[in-house]
């Protein structure tokens, strides 16, 4: 049983093993630009510890928190986009110490509702008053010299005592609203970390649902080939890249995994591309009497040579190689091709090798095209008779192997 899904297992395990590998790639590089283009936004989201429990002599500059406290003071400064509070702190001892908080607009009114709950507090000594609670992540900071100027004019309004200007804290913190992080400056940076972690997820997940098999599957399906029979002619079969190539069937055992005929291949040729002149890339063209265009990549002209033996030596009729006439044959003369390749009797052998016959003539029309057996394109005799390829590095297109 584990060998009749052998080639199935094969096919899984390879995407399985690429498909994990691109979400681990998509992870590395979400994390690249979380703590290398955005070390302070992933600060501010990492912020684990609470500004308002911590000794107020700890804190330093440029350091991210969470913001969650119950209790506030007045507010004694302000701009166009918030004001300046006192909240209360303790310091490592445990005595009382204060903090100045900028609190932006959005949160004023929560703010000013605290001031109130404080001052209940305060004259009434009940805890069970504080019901509601100011929460923002932020940064600590050095105030500036004018807020600090501020700060003094009001604690010398109120006459505090000389206790308690020692126990203003040297740092403020400043509460910044996640929709500023999200929507401002590293919006882009933001977002592509965001598709980078949905995309690994995405990935990650379809590695072991095995969805993509299904395409496998429906391919085997619609061509009545079982799984016994492919694993059959995949018992010796060659590897081309990421192709197994069998004594009857081709399968790409990729991330879009598929099985062809190499039986149904009516026209095949091998193509080298260079891309910028320095990128040199090789793939095998094969058309199908079903009107389809694959596709192989392979690494190099020897690949490509050695998959078109083994589609010619299953199927030694097909037209063979990327010129005029049966570019022609192909796409104007199509109902001959499929009768010359598939209804005509085959020449029968004298010696064991397959008998060449005349090369293809010109097809000036159809009415004109000669009898089906003067016209079959030559097909090479064994592997080893096949003529070297000329040097064609700078072709697109080269005509034949």
């Amino acid at each position: 049983m584990a060998k009749q899904k052998s080639m199935i297992s094969t096919v899984r395990g390879y995407n399985i093993r690429c498909r994990l590998l691109i979400a681990a790639l998509l992870l590395v590089i979400a994390a690249i630009i979380s703590f290398a283009l955005l070390p302070k936004t992933t600060r501010y989201f990492l912020a684990s510890k609470n500004v308002f429990s911590e000794a107020s002599t700890r804190l330093g500059e440029d350091k991210f928190y969470k913001g969650e406290t119950q209790y506030m003071y007045v507010w004694f400064a302000d701009n166009d986009k918030g004001r300046f509070y006192i909240a209360p702190m303790e310091d490592a001892n445990g005595n009382a110490s204060y903090m100045v908080v900028y609190v932006p607009n959005k949160y004023i009114d929560r703010a000013d509702e605290l001031v109130e709950q404080t001052r209940e507090f305060e004259n009434t000594g009940d805890e069970s008053v504080a019901t509601k609670t100011l929460s923002c992540r932020g940064y600590t900071t050095k105030p500036s010299a004018q807020i600090l100027r501020f700060l003094d004019q009001y604690l010398t309004a109120v006459e505090a005592s000389n206790d308690v200007r020692e126990s203003v804290c040297d740092y403020m913190f400043v509460m910044v609203p996640p929709t500023e992080v999200l929507f401002g400056d590293a919006t882009f940076y933001i977002v592509l970390v965001l598709g980078c972690l949905i995309g690994a997820l995405i990935v990650g997940i379809s590695a072991f649902t095995g969805r993509y098999m299904k395409k496998f599957k429906n391919s085997l399906s619609s061509k009545n080939i079982s799984l016994d029979e492919l694993n059959a002619d995949m018992e010796n079969a060659s590897t081309i890249g990421r192709l197994f190539v069998g004594s009857k069937y081709i399968v790409e055992a990729n991330m879009s995994p598929n099985v062809h005929s190499m039986y149904d291949m009516v026209w095949i040729y091998s193509q080298r591309t260079n891309t910028n002149g320095n990128a040199t890339t090789y793939t095998v063209i094969a058309y199908t009497r079903y009107h389809q265009c694959l596709r192989y990549s392979v690494h190099s002209m020897g690949e490509a040579e050695q998959l078109c033996r083994h589609i010619l030596k299953v199927q030694p009729r097909a037209l063979y190689g990327y010129i005029i006439e049966n570019s022609t044959m192909y796409y104007s003369h199509f109902n001959e091709l499929v009768d010359r390749i598939y209804n005509q009797p085959q020449i029968a052998p004298d010696t064991g090798a397959v008998e060449t016959v005349a090369e293809p003539q010109e097809v000036a029309a159809p009415q004109e095209v000669a009898a089906p057996q003067e016209v079959i394109p030559s097909v090479p005799a064994a592997p080893q008779e096949v003529a070297a390829p000329e040097d064609n590095s700078n072709d697109i297109l080269r005509p034949g192997i």
